[in-house]
């Protein structure tokens, strides 16, 4: 012991990671010798002999009892050690960035654009504009929640879910500056005396063309973004 230099010295708790074992009784066993045990320790032995006989590593020395030896003795199990960590590292799965929430979100906006799509189709313009907005709300939502890991603001206004993501989402300015006509429709396109007296009625297939590429906008990028970040 009085060989081995002070970093080897300080490394005697690395005794037990190459030392351990199990006796005959099936006890674990630790490289300590009786009189050094760590008080600590949880797994005492009942065969001292076979810790009196077997030294930890870095009081063992090899032929012709050299200190040099005592000290790439060490240096030879610290590296197994760092070589053991390093292992373990690439063997680790890898942690999806996105939370999983926030991928039910995204696919709930997809599933309200297919159906913005089917009411858009069937000639119902206000109810495809209705879902177009819903279908933006989410995605905007999804991003805020997955990528950018926050809490989403709660409000239906989609220009202040884009200013929540404070410039990460970037999209198309004529994306963009469709936002507000696009969350208009929350409401206008749902209830009657809203702003519109008969939204069934007033609404036409132009606007709920404007709203169908708005959505389409903002949840092409989503995806995108989410994708990367996934």
């Amino acid at each position: 012991m009085r060989y081995l230099p002070k970093i080897a010295q300080e490394s005697r708790w690395l005794g037990p990671c190459f030392c351990d074992g199990m006796d005959a009784g099936g006890t674990a066993t630790t490289g300590y010798p009786p009189n050094r045990r760590p008080s600590r320790w949880k797994h005492e032995s009942s065969d001292l002999s076979r810790e009196e006989n077997q030294q930890p590593f870095w009081r063992q020395e090899v032929a012709g009892d050299s200190p040099h030896n005592s000290f790439f003795s060490a240096a030879a199990g610290l590296c197994t050690l760092r070589r053991g960590f390093q292992g373990a590292t690439r063997q680790m799965p890898l942690m999806r960035r996105v939370r999983p929430e926030a991928l039910d979100w995204l696919e709930e906006a997809k599933a309200d654009f297919r159906h913005a799509m089917e009411a858009y189709r069937a000639g119902s313009d206000n109810w495809a504009c209705l879902v177009a907005e819903q279908a933006a709300e989410k995605a905007i939502k999804a991003f805020l929640i997955g990528v950018l890991r926050k809490r989403p603001i709660h409000t239906r206004d989609l220009t202040v879910l884009h200013r929540q993501t404070r410039g990460r989402l970037k999209m198309p300015a004529s994306t963009t500056n469709a936002l507000a006509e696009l969350s208009a429709y929350c409401t206008g396109a749902r209830y009657p005396n809203s702003g519109l007296n008969r939204p069934s009625l007033s609404i036409t297939a132009v606007q709920a063309g404007r709203a169908m590429r708005t959505a389409r906008g903002v949840l092409a990028v989503v995806k995108r973004e989410t994708a990367r970040s996934g």
